[in-house]
């Protein structure tokens, strides 16, 4: 009888280690499939802001362009008047208006042109930007 006995306790430690196992094997894949949850929000943050700071990067880049195409426009528009205030009968300074165009040393260029009234228009450009100035004047 106590053979008996022992051979029940045997069968009730084997299930109880069965049981054990089962269950620490369940709680390491609850915290595998956590990790990779916490792992997958801290990537789409991460995702997220780079996104962001690319797309400032891209906007402060324009921001430059566009600065150095108005200053091209704005160098061209004083090369314009220069040349109707020397009375240079060249380009700009011809009786009926002309336009001069020319290619800056940072690549930048412009086109200005003055019409047949006191007016000189001069357009600007840098990479992807253009920039217009308009210029009038009382004579």
């Amino acid at each position: 009888m106590l053979t008996l006995f022992a051979r029940d306790d045997k069968t009730k430690i084997i299930k109880m280690r069965r049981m054990t196992m089962v269950e620490t094997n369940q709680k390491g894949q609850t915290a595998i499939i956590l990790a990779v949850l916490v792992l997958a929000v801290i990537l789409t943050i991460g995702l997220g802001f780079s996104a962001l700071v690319l797309n400032q990067i891209k906007t402060m880049r324009a921001v430059g362009f566009s600065a150095e195409a108005l200053y091209a426009a704005d160098a061209g528009a004083e090369k314009c008047l220069y040349q109707v205030r020397q009375e240079i009968e060249s380009e700009c300074g011809a009786a009926g208006g002309g336009t001069t165009s020319m290619q800056l040393s940072n690549d930048a260029s412009f086109i200005a042109t003055k019409t047949a009234g006191p007016l000189i228009n001069s357009l600007g450009r840098y990479q992807t930007a253009s920039r217009k100035i308009e210029l009038s004047w009382t004579e």
